[in-house]
């Protein structure tokens, strides 16, 4: 069994010890267990898991380091960036608030959306100011951390239009809080009552439990100096003693790093019989790779992203990365921006036209080709002005550069020749008469 990695915000009881609770159906949340393969998988053993590890960490990462932006929406559909707005000191420089540089936006959004991917959800305490403005942001532990609903101080089910939603908050120091949701910023993955995310750890404990048993397997087999297990026959039979001290001597000469391949000399008959299958035979290295691809996918992680570069080529690599952000990230950005929509701003200010966006262009920055290519197409088509793709390359403006420009063969036809007098070269009205 691997040995246990410490909890990331506290000590969690055993994952093997069934924790009950007062509503049914808690276990698609609460908590992993042991599969088949005989391995404990909790949240963070399975981050032990090389593939779930760098699958939750480029999903985190890439999600936490995407510039995210107060937008104050005017007439005809414009917007303008509002970085006086007090959530963009939240969202983008402190979010434990401006008196309290605790930790950085890209480690505090790690922190929850990697809450989210494992655990489900990922919950932020926001405190307010006496006039409801949001003033910082507490990641709260999510597994003391979960939605209830009280009907007359007694919880029911959460699917109950009786009860009034709370998130209820186990205290370090004891003690339980009920936190009104309006005060909580939740991030929630697939769920089932559109509250709650589902914990995708412990439904795929199986499929986990087999790649970590595996990786053990493979870290066994090279301990064992790449040899194979066996049996020791002898002639004669031997008694308790004498068996122990052979399996005892075998082990402590083959056993272990620095005792690979060491000969072995066996006395009065004895002959060493091989029972065990090698790697090879058990398919050790197609099975990791399929496990890999099978816990992978449920967060729709292509394998290039997770360090398998097999299938990767020059040709599909940039298609995939566009993949990879339409069926991987996209949820989760949307997720992002409605919760902050809906809890970090006012009810006047929402109506006033305020609202959070992710800047997804800077994932998909290619190389410096491309991307003056796409430039150049933009600011040809009127789609950007000079100014937005000198921002977007973090550039200073110019002057004039705010302009819109077109070609002359895009104006509409109405317009055609407006500013050639007469119709413009070449028209009836301005050709010189033929003899």
């Amino acid at each position: 069994m691997p040995k246990r990695l410490p909890s990331i915000l506290k000590a969690r009881p055993s994952a093997t010890a069934p924790e009950s609770r007062a509503v049914a159906g808690e276990e698609l949340w609460w908590p992993p267990g042991t599969g088949s393969a005989g391995v404990a998988v909790t949240e963070e053993t399975a981050l032990a898991f090389p593939t779930l590890l760098a699958t939750a960490n480029t999903l985190a990462t890439d999600l936490a380091c995407m510039p995210i932006d107060v937008f104050r929406g005017e007439g005809d559909e414009g917007r303008v960036r509002d970085r006086r707005h007090p959530n963009h000191e939240l969202l983008s420089r402190s979010p434990a608030g401006p008196d309290r540089p605790e930790t950085t936006p890209i480690r505090w959004r790690q922190s929850w959306v990697l809450h989210a991917l494992l655990w489900g959800n990922g919950y932020n305490e926001i405190r307010r100011t006496g006039r409801g403005t949001p003033y910082s942001l507490h990641l709260l532990d999510p597994e003391t951390t979960r939605p209830v609903r009280l009907l007359d101080g007694v919880e029911v089910e959460l699917a109950d239009p009786d009860g009034v939603l709370r998130y209820e908050v186990q205290g370090v120091r004891g003690g339980t809080r009920h936190l009104r949701p309006e005060n909580v910023l939740h991030l929630a993955g697939l769920g089932l009552d559109g509250i709650r995310g589902l914990n995708f750890v412990a439904l795929l404990r199986q499929g986990l439990g087999l790649g970590i048993a595996m990786e053990s397997y493979a870290a066994d087999y090279f301990a064992n100096g790449a040899d194979p297990g066996g049996v020791i026959e002898t002639p004669q039979k031997l008694n308790p003693q004498a068996i122990a001290n052979l399996r005892t001597g075998w082990d402590d000469l083959h056993r272990g790093p620095g005792k690979r391949h060491r000969p072995a000399v066996l006395e009065q008959g004895a002959t060493w019989k091989g029972t065990s299958s090698n790697p090879q035979q058990s398919q050790l290295v197609e099975g990791r790779k399929f496990q890999s691809l099978d816990v992978a996918r449920p967060w729709r992680v292509p394998p290039n992203k997770y360090g398998d570069l097999s299938e990767a080529h020059l040709a599909n690599i940039e298609a995939s990365n566009l993949d990879y952000l339409n069926t991987a990230l996209t949820g989760w950005l949307e997720a992002i921006e409605q919760e902050i929509n809906l809890k970090l701003f006012t009810r006047s200010e929402w109506q006033g036209g305020y609202f959070v966006e992710h800047d997804v262009d800077a994932l998909l920055r290619g190389d410096l080709l491309k991307r003056y290519q796409s430039y150049e197409i933009a600011i040809r088509t009127g789609m950007r002005s000079i100014n937005e793709c000198r921002r977007a390359e973090n550039l200073n403006p110019v002057k004039g550069g705010e302009q819109h420009l077109t070609q002359a063969q895009n104006v509409p036809i109405e317009k055609a020749g407006i500013a050639f007098p007469g119709g413009g070269p070449g028209s009836p009205a301005t050709e010189p008469a033929r003899p």
